[in-house]
């Protein structure tokens, strides 16, 4: 039998049996949320202890056989997390992603948990981007699938200034070599890099606290062979476009106020919470130079590639 409905009623049905006040994506996108790296955790060499970012593996696995990828995009290796309150649990950590933004949400939460679209007195920034990832390997980006992009406080400012960064820093080879193509058609590549740990003083006086600055790379110079390496092409394009038909709902959510449970994505995270590492990585393993194409290592493990 066809199971004919009309669209419009099917999806006043299925408000109708809503429980939770959170609206999530309907395609899988794991949360990849910002990590601070912690100066104690330097023997780990990873994000734990440069800054980057962290994803559930379980969400990463549940996107697999969809996307039709057989692991997480190179770089991210395994870590088990313990949040500030919670259970340890396992994820995936990384110091940078591939990504092309679809689109982004912005709110403010209080002290008390509740969420509203415009500041408050002190409340924190949190921001979350819906991106489509990709695997970065022997010079060449591969298309992974969605993902949401999650940080909070003066990180969420970085998140949207390392877009912005990426946005004119192609704009004048855009402009000549692909006019009208907008920057989010081209995988940039976000996180920490470089051998050193670099980490800075937020908040206000009597009451900071450090951070390791998430930020968008850009080689020097950006020449047409990088523009050319970073597109999408035309399928990714249109699933982003599809993507962003989509997740209409999800980035609307935001613009009233609600009660903020970390679960705006339909999982209960560790975003936005310091973590610590409850197991160490079997072998560190030293940086490469931090080149964008050359003096890559070799792949797999839990190497560094920046």
């Amino acid at each position: 039998m066809a199971f004919d409905i009309d669209q419009d009623v099917a999806g006043k049905l299925k408000e109708g049996m809503t429980t939770s006040g959170a609206v999530e994506l309907p395609f899988p996108a794991p949360t990849v949320w910002v990590v601070n790296g912690q100066n104690a955790l330097k023997p780990m060499n990873n994000a734990l202890y440069f800054g980057g970012f962290a994803a559930k593996t379980d969400e990463v696995e549940a996107a697999l056989a969809i996307n039709g990828v057989q692991a997480a995009p190179r770089g991210f290796v395994d870590q088990e997390m313990t949040p500030e309150q919670g259970q340890p649990f396992n994820a995936l950590v990384t110091r940078y992603v591939c990504a092309a933004p679809v689109c982004t949400r912005k709110a403010w939460i209080a002290k008390d948990g509740v969420r509203t679209p415009d500041y408050v007195e002190g409340s924190r920034q949190h921001v979350q981007a819906l991106v489509y990832l990709a695997n970065f390997e022997n010079k060449q980006f591969t298309p992974w699938g969605p993902a949401v992009l999650s940080a909070k406080g003066f990180q969420a400012t970085n998140l949207l200034k390392s877009f912005d960064a990426w946005s004119k820093a192609t704009s004048t080879l855009r402009a000549k070599h692909a006019p009208g193509v907008p920057a989010w058609c081209f995988y940039l590549m976000l996180g920490t890099f470089g051998q050193e740990r670099k980490s800075v003083l937020v908040g206000p006086s009597g009451s900071q606290s450090q951070i390791t600055p998430v930020g968008a790379y850009v080689p020097d110079p950006l020449t047409l062979e990088h523009l050319e390496a970073c597109f999408v092409g035309n399928d990714v394009a249109k699933a982003m476009s599809q993507m962003l038909n989509d997740a209409a709902d999800w980035k609307g959510a935001w613009s009233s106020a609600s009660v903020d449970t970390l679960s705006q994505n339909g999982r209960n995270q560790a975003n936005g919470h310091p973590v610590t590492a409850a197991a160490a990585i079997s072998q560190a393993q030293q940086e490469d130079d931090p080149a964008f194409w050359d003096n890559l290592p070799a792949p797999g493990g839990n190497d560094i590639p920046f």
